[in-house]
């Protein structure tokens, strides 16, 4: 059986976190490892980590100070052993077939780098189903259509460098996907809906929506080969008032130099 970790990072997420362990507990396929960072919280989050470890010897428990969804999930990574891993956010879910249904693909797909889900998107107004596309590197250089909860090929994130070290957590999954492609490890697409978002207030979903155009200039620009070279000039003009650490700072930090342009 194929020994895999799931990497979950955990920002102040006392209500949800519970939901999101169990998901992974219940997995068809049992052979794996969960690796919680808890990033800073300043709720409940810790203890209630540390009540799971208690109870479950595959879940491994890292403190940290507020470093972000990327570098956690790099440290996730780092100490992980599984030939494959998944990152869940400690506010969502994965149903049960999730582990044994993505392993299948990748498993027969080898030269795929990681294997993606349709998804279910859960507001205060009810589920819906959120059909993925199949994949093609083209389209996804134009935007972002695949979730952050992805089954990845460790030696092959490992070979590109992981998620990128100066992005403290805005489009991280994207930058990732993107840097694949441009290895030629592609992402292979999975028409079932394995993840369950969870949209709420203290999520990033909706939050930084505002900023997505200066995000998606950031990524054009760590990208230059893969996008029209008149593209550059747009690019500059969108960013030349933003620092160029832009992506690594807090989201305080990036709202007040967005006010400072803006209001």
């Amino acid at each position: 059986m194929t020994f895999v970790s799931v990497i979950m990072p955990c920002h102040n997420q006392t209500e949800f976190i519970d939901d999101a362990i169990e998901s992974v507990i219940n997995q068809t396929h049992q052979d794996f490892e969960l690796i919680i960072i808890n990033d800073g919280s300043t709720d409940n989050s810790k203890n209630k980590i540390i009540e799971w470890t208690l109870k479950q010897n595959r879940i491994t428990f890292v403190q940290t100070n507020d470093i972000g969804a990327s570098k956690s999930r790099n440290l996730g990574v780092e100490m992980s052993q599984g030939k494959y891993f998944v990152p869940l956010d400690a506010d969502d879910k994965i149903f049960p077939e999730f582990l044994e249904e993505t392993i299948d693909v990748l498993e027969n797909n080898p030269n795929h780098g990681f294997c993606y889900t349709d998804s279910i998107f859960s507001t205060k107004d009810g589920d819906r189903r959120m059909v993925q596309p199949e994949y093609n590197f083209h389209d996804l250089l134009l935007g972002n259509y695949i979730c952050y909860c992805s089954l990845i090929n460790r030696d092959i994130f490992d070979e590109i460098g992981g998620y990128d070290k100066n992005n403290f957590n805005y489009f991280e999954d994207y930058m990732l996907w993107i840097a694949l492609g441009q290895k030629g490890y592609y992402g292979k697409h999975l028409a079932e809906p394995l993840f369950w978002h969870r949209v709420h207030d203290k999520g990033m979903t909706g939050k930084t929506d505002k900023f997505a155009g200066i995000y998606k200039a950031f990524i054009i620009r760590k990208f230059p080969e893969l996008y029209p070279h008149n593209w550059q000039d747009e690019v500059d003009k969108v960013l030349a008032n933003y620092p160029a650490n832009f992506m690594s700072l807090k989201p305080f930090q990036q709202e007040e130099i967005y006010s400072a342009l803006h209001d």
